[in-house]
């Protein structure tokens, strides 16, 4: 019954009485086995929705619910103790115009594509983000507040700034690009540069996050591939990451987190959708003696 409710969901829309549509809801849902040889096994499931209205051509606002409880997930476990999690994590004003992007009031932990040193794509950051297109690429200014990593919602007040965010990404080449950014969060300082090699059928990319104020440093290199096993087209993603523990909690709020120490992970997974739009997917991975292996299915509406 779970699998069928999860993977019958359908997307809604709203139709107004104007020429465009001004209400929309995109979403998507998954159910994973989870099994880590340290603490056996597990299932689990994620819903997410992503709902908007568009105010005018330029101006919309912006919200997204999702199942989990803590800053870096969005999953349930079946049949636990408290485990029936649903939040509004986000709800922003997004401005639009020549030069780039406004965003106000909850908002993402990104401007566009997510790095594996990059916050969690199910973070938050109450705050503002201003993103202005310079020459051969784009430079980002967000202030605001990390605070609550737990129990997520957007109606809790900002008591402090205590976020600061600036980077700037850029073309090198027409297969080459970088990111260079400083940011101040959870009482730390740090630097995180990134260079990337992106082509139709492959991605190969190496990050870099050093932490000022007590120097120790995070170091991420992944491989994306496109491959073929038995006439079946696959997307193979694999990352190493070392990190070292005294680099706090900085490394476990970014979105390929594995663990402290050295990790390697490999993820796979199908370009083409099985039946009723629905993907299988697997990840295996290894960090300091400790296994983990996932497999599930997806959807998105």
């Amino acid at each position: 019954m779970l699998l069928s409710s999860l993977f019958t969901l359908s997307p809604q829309y709203v139709y107004a009485t104007s020429e465009t549509d001004k209400w929309s809801l995109k979403s998507e849902a998954n159910l994973r086995f989870d099994y880590n040889s340290d603490r056996g096994s597990r299932y689990q499931y994620r819903v997410r929705a992503y709902p908007s209205y568009q105010i005018s051509e330029n101006v919309g606002i912006h919200g997204f619910v999702t199942t989990g409880n803590r800053f870096a997930s969005s999953h349930n476990t079946i049949n636990a103790s408290q485990s029936n999690y649903l939040y509004l994590r986000r709800l922003f004003v997004r401005q639009s115009d020549q030069y780039g992007k406004t965003e106000f009031g909850v908002i993402p932990t990104y401007k566009g594509r997510v790095s594996s040193t990059g916050l969690s794509k199910d973070g938050w950051i109450a705050g503002l983000r201003r993103v202005n297109k310079v020459a051969n690429g784009q430079l980002e200014f967000v202030v605001g507040e990390l605070d609550r990593l737990n129990q997520p919602s957007v109606f809790n007040s900002i008591n402090k700034l205590n976020y600061y965010e600036l980077e700037y990404s850029f073309d090198l080449t027409a297969d080459w690009s970088a990111e260079f950014s400083a940011e101040r969060l959870l009482g730390g300082n740090f630097l995180r540069t990134e260079l990337r090699y992106e082509q139709q059928e492959q991605v190969y990319s190496v990050e870099f996050i050093y932490r000022l104020d007590n120097d120790n440093s995070k170091v991420v290199a992944s491989w994306q591939q496109n491959i073929e096993i038995f006439n079946t087209p696959l997307e193979l993603f694999s990352v190493y990451a070392h990190v070292r523990q005294g680099f706090g909690r900085r490394a476990e709020l970014t979105e390929d987190f594995l663990e402290f120490g050295h990790a390697v992970s490999f993820e796979l997974e199908p370009q083409n959708n099985l039946v009723y739009d629905l993907k299988w997917f697997s990840r295996l991975e290894f960090y300091e003696g400790q296994s983990r292996f996932l497999l599930g299915l997806k959807r998105k509406f």
